[in-house]
């Protein structure tokens, strides 16, 4: 049981991983993709970085909780907090305006691929037609943006 478990925390935590790449591939669009509204305030306070930071110590903190819960009675609670993360997953993965779409030539999956494997060449934008008519965010991402078009 206790390996189960232990598989468990494991995507529970690479889930929040990847979420929080997601985060960083898509920075300059981040404030209109961004539906949390603490994810919101945390980026008009204190920036992508003050974002990350936090995702990332929550991450800490959900992963150390769930090991000491392994040996309690309340060890379930690892696997309510797998299911959620295995549908932020699928949220992330397969969700568009249009409802849920399974298309194998999109996806934020093979995003984090291409943007780990060839960043060079990484178009940054996740959704070209969607985004057209918006006006440019101007934050701190401004010198990710120049970097990448030159």
């Amino acid at each position: 049981m206790n390996r189960i478990l232990f598989f468990c925390i494991l995507i529970i935590g690479l889930v929040s991983v990847f979420d929080t790449y997601l985060s960083l591939i898509y920075s300059p669009h981040l404030r209109q993709l961004e539906q949390n509204p603490l994810g919101n305030w945390l980026l008009d306070v204190g920036g992508l970085q003050l974002f990350v930071e936090t995702k990332a110590v929550c991450t800490i903190l959900v992963v150390i909780a769930s090991f000491l819960l392994i040996k309690t009675k309340y060890k379930l609670a690892i696997v309510g907090v797998l299911i959620f993360q295995i549908l932020l997953f699928l949220y992330l993965n397969f969700y568009t305006y249009n409802g849920f779409v399974f298309d194998t030539n999109h996806s934020p999956l093979l995003d984090v691929f291409d943007y780990y494997f060839n960043p060079d060449n990484f178009l940054i934008d996740p959704f070209p037609d969607k985004y057209t008519s918006l006006p440019p965010i101007i934050n701190e991402n401004v010198l990710e943006i120049s970097k990448v078009s030159t």
